[in-house]
C-alpha cells in the first residue's frame, strides 16, 4: 500500500473540489431551463424573464461563493488533520 502523503491527499480534494462546482453548474443549468419553461408558458414576457434571470444569477452568485467557502474550509481542515494529528490518535 502507497503512503498517503498530502500531496495525494491535496489532489483527491482538488478534483472533489471541481466535481462539486461542475455538479452545482449542471443544477443551476437545469433551474434556469425551468425559469425559461416558466416564463414561457406565462407569455414570454421579457420583462419579467430579465427580472427573473437577474433574481437567479444572484442566486448562483450566492451558491458559488457558500460553495466555495465550504471547499476551503473543509480543505483547510483536511491540511490541519493531516498534517497534525491530535496528540494520542494514529492516522490510519
Amino acid at each position: 500500500m502507497e503512503e498517503l502523503t498530502w500531496e495525494r491527499v491535496a489532489k483527491a480534494e482538488e478534483l472533489s473540489r471541481a466535481r462539486e462546482l461542475y455538479d452545482l453548474r449542471k443544477g443551476q443549468e437545469k433551474a434556469l431551463e425551468a425559469i425559461n419553461k416558466g416564463v414561457e408558458k406565462n407569455g414570454n414576457d421579457p420583462v419579467e424573464l430579465a427580472e427573473k434571470h437577474r433574481a437567479f444569477e444572484e442566486v448562483c452568485k450566492r451558491q458559488l461563493e457558500a460553495k466555495m467557502r465550504e471547499q476551503q474550509e473543509r480543505l483547510e481542515r483536511r491540511e490541519l488533520e493531516f498534517k497534525w494529528p491530535p496528540k494520542g490518535r494514529d492516522r490510519e
